[in-house]
């Protein structure tokens, strides 16, 4: 967190006044990314900015959707190269019985991954701004 103080400010008052910040915002579940302190002369204003999770769910979401290309495209006869630029592709084919292996555009990935995929992606990016509870 940065605190940007402007003027002269006596360090208690500035101590008490990020206090008083951090408390409102840990009411909200908000994180603070930067707190500015100005001296307007018989008042002090308070300019407090909240830390945006955009930055996190794009970090997260980005993992999330190699992550699932990766494992998705194993269970393809074609394979992944896991080991790039090392070695051979991998499919899940030469591992796992038929029932567990499917071809893209099957019914499969059509009626039970993707909409399992969306599911999963909707309720991350729902926790990581905090609308679902922890």
């Amino acid at each position: 967190m940065q605190i940007i103080v402007n003027g002269t400010i006596e360090q208690e008052l500035v101590d008490r006044l990020i206090a008083e910040e951090k408390e409102t915002f840990a009411r909200q579940r908000k994180s603070i990314a930067k707190i500015v302190l100005t001296d307007c002369g018989d008042e002090i204003e308070v300019k407090t900015y909240e830390e945006s999770p955009i930055r996190r769910i794009r970090r997260i979401t980005g993992y999330l959707a190699e992550t699932s290309h990766l494992v998705l495209d194993s269970f393809n006869p074609q394979g992944v190269w896991w080991t790039w630029p090392f070695g051979r592709r991998w499919s899940l084919r030469e591992v796992l019985p038929w029932p567990f292996t499917f071809e893209t555009g099957s019914r499969v990935e059509t009626w039970f991954l993707r909409p399992a995929l969306w599911l999963g992606t909707v309720l991350l990016i729902a926790r990581c701004l905090g609308v679902v509870p922890r």
